[in-house]
């Protein structure tokens, strides 16, 4: 789509209008699949892919970036979407919008349906272990035949971080403020918490198991990551480990957290942090 952009740029005159606006169209569909046709093997060599794409993959991609006639009655303007590239005008022509390709693109990570979603839930993992992990990646064992798998965990200091990696499709609704919406994404972040924690005081109370040692440690802290900024709709302590840092945060703020000493600070007076055991 750029590199088309780019051309109609150089060779149409008269359109800047359009293009300020970042829109295009009319077009027939049948000669804007032409025009895909023709630059994709472009695109694919600009971007350093090894691939390619077949007519009913490339008509499959438009259908997927279009909005059908019977989506129309969602569309808002308190989240001013559902967002599309190609809107249809009539019969056979769309509008080409470049606006929100960029928010399309950031909406495709919870808007794909797949019967199988935990790939989403793995690329966040490990993400998030851009660093080395103190546990292993597999199932922590015990030694009284009780299992946990920990998604992720950091060492600082004497504070054993916890990482619960979570995804969830956010839909318009919760954009839009519905109640039911957002209670099920409360519902969501609560239960992630729990779960957490659980592995917390699993860990806490089993600093020593088959495949694994955390008996250095003094602390535990129980964190949840997930892609997007949660709204948190209470200020206490069971969701907040201080006054600016909530206990569900995005990679990006665990690994500020991490190098800052932020974590390794208000672990021992965090009560929510689970103090491990000591070993007799």
């Amino acid at each position: 789509m750029a590199s088309i952009a780019i051309a109609s740029w150089k060779s149409v005159e008269g359109w800047w209008r359009l293009w300020q606006r970042a829109y295009d169209g009319p077009k027939k569909h049948r000669l804007l699949l032409e025009d895909f046709r023709k630059a994709l093997s472009y695109g694919f060599s600009t971007l350093g892919l090894a691939a390619t794409a077949d007519e009913s993959e490339l008509e499959a991609a438009i259908r997927f970036l279009s909005l059908p006639t019977n989506r129309k009655n969602v569309i808002s303007i308190g989240s001013h979407g559902p967002h599309a590239v190609f809107l249809p005008f009539g019969d056979d022509r769309v509008f080409v919008d470049y606006a929100f390709i960029e928010q399309r693109l950031y909406w495709l990570f919870h808007d794909i349906s797949l019967p199988n979603q935990n790939f989403k839930g793995l690329a966040l993992e490990l993400y998030v272990r851009d660093q080395p992990s103190v546990l292993p990646f597999k199932p922590c064992k015990a030694h009284d035949g009780s299992s946990k798998q920990i998604d992720a965990t950091f060492g600082i200091g004497r504070v054993l971080v916890v990482v619960e990696c979570k995804v969830k499709a956010r839909s318009f609704g919760f954009e839009r403020g519905d109640p039911i919406a957002t209670a099920q994404r409360r519902a969501f972040v609560e239960e992630a918490l729990r779960q957490v924690d659980d592995k917390a005081v699993w860990l806490a109370h089993r600093p020593i198991g088959l495949n694994y040692d955390i008996s250095k440690f003094e602390w535990i802290l129980p964190l949840l990551v997930t892609p997007f900024v949660e709204f948190i709709s209470v200020k206490d302590a069971y969701h907040w480990i201080d006054e600016q840092t909530p206990r569900v945060i995005t990679p990006s703020e665990m690994q500020a957290g991490l190098s800052n000493g932020l974590f390794e600070r208000v672990a021992p007076h965090y009560q929510f942090a689970q103090p491990v055991c000591k070993v007799a």
